[in-house]
């Protein structure tokens, strides 16, 4: 019986045109291991829990749209006070990405809105949608 024939293939790090035969990746490319995974926290370990996932699930049916622009759906729950641990509803509020990112990383969740969204990816929704309006 013949010893089994190796596949020809192109290297599949983006944009190489190397050919490789058994393998995935070329010599040029080799395989990165992520080794932070091993040893980060787990989500619970990092306060991420059940508790979170309710709270976190609450804020976003009370809050459908974004509550500072006002004009795209909420998709993050953030913590007006800036204490993970404090779950209540109160201190929670629907933001869409791009403003949550802008309070947390700017570090003061009392700045007013300021960014303007850019509308023209919007749409009107369709029946099946939450909000005022979706992504195309």
């Amino acid at each position: 019986m013949a010893g089994r024939m190796t596949r020809t293939r192109v290297c599949s790090f983006a944009g190489c045109p190397i050919l490789v035969e058994g393998g995935t990746r070329c010599e040029k490319h080799p395989t990165v291991k992520r080794v932070y995974t091993k040893h980060r926290q787990t989500n619970t370990e990092r306060g991420y829990g059940t508790a979170h996932r309710r709270w976190r699930a609450a804020v976003l049916r009370r809050d459908l749209v974004c509550t500072d622009c006002t004009v795209v759906p909420a998709t993050e729950a953030h913590h007006i006070d800036g204490i993970t641990s404090n779950r209540t509803l109160a201190n929670g509020m629907g933001l869409c990405r791009k403003c949550h990112n802008r309070r947390t990383h700017g570090r003061n969740s009392s700045v007013e809105p300021t960014m303007q969204h850019d509308t023209s990816v919007l749409r009107p929704k369709p029946k099946s949608a939450i909000g005022e309006f979706w992504f195309v």
